[in-house]
Order: structure tokens, then C-alpha cells, then sequence
């Protein structure tokens, strides 16, 4: 652990299960340049699963985050196999994607999903 005077004790430590909703909510508070995704994309759930859920659920050991005084403020995820990210996992977003964007327009029966 390191000492800062701007925010006090910090360390880098590998991510755990325990992270998952903290870096979620992270990353939706921070997707848009830095501020809330909100005002341009409505479905924090699907945006948080998109850009976080492969690196948090299937290449945990890649993953890192900021702790500050017990807290976390930030992450850094990362992959040692990019393209099993692309092959097995995006296929399966993007139908999920298109069953919740299908189902906000009124087209798909509320128990239309597709788990990952």
C-alpha cells in the first residue's frame, strides 16, 4: 500500500469476484469521456456487460483495480486471449443486445434472453 496525499492509502491489487458491481457501476459513471453514460445510452446493464463482463467473468486473472481507502476508484482489465473474447463471448452480447433493445421497442416477449 502506498500513501498520497491526495487521497490517501491506495494500492493495486488483482480483481476479485467481490469487484464485479464496482467496476460496473464504475465504468457506467465514467463511460461517456468520463461522465455518466445516461444522457446517451439508456441500459446500464447492457453497457456494463459489454465492456466489462468478459474481462470479470471469464479472464478474472487479467483484471486489476484501484483501491483507496477500502474503495474502489478504478480498474484496469485486460485479456491474454483477445480473441476468445471476440469469437465465443461478443456473439452472445450482441444477440442479448438485440433482445433487449427488441423487447424496449415493444417486439419481444419479456421472457425473450439470451444468458451468458
Amino acid at each position: 500500500m502506498i500513501d498520497t496525499t491526495e487521497g490517501g492509502p491506495f494500492s493495486i491489487r488483482s480483481y476479485r469476484p467481490t469487484d464485479r458491481d464496482a467496476v460496473r457501476r464504475l465504468c457506467c459513471q465514467t463511460g461517456f469521456l468520463g461522465e455518466p453514460i445516461d444522457p446517451v445510452y439508456e441500459d446500464r446493464q447492457l453497457f456494463a456487460d459489454f465492456l466489462t463482463a468478459y474481462y470479470t467473468d471469464w479472464e478474472p486473472e487479467s483484471s486489476f483495480v484501484l483501491e483507496i481507502s477500502g474503495e474502489i476508484r478504478g480498474y484496469l482489465l485486460g485479456s491474454r486471449k483477445p480473441l476468445r473474447n471476440q469469437r465465443k463471448v461478443a456473439p452472445i452480447y450482441s444477440l442479448d443486445a438485440r433482445t433487449r433493445l427488441a423487447r424496449s421497442a415493444g417486439r419481444a416477449p419479456p421472457h425473450a434472453a439470451f444468458p451468458y
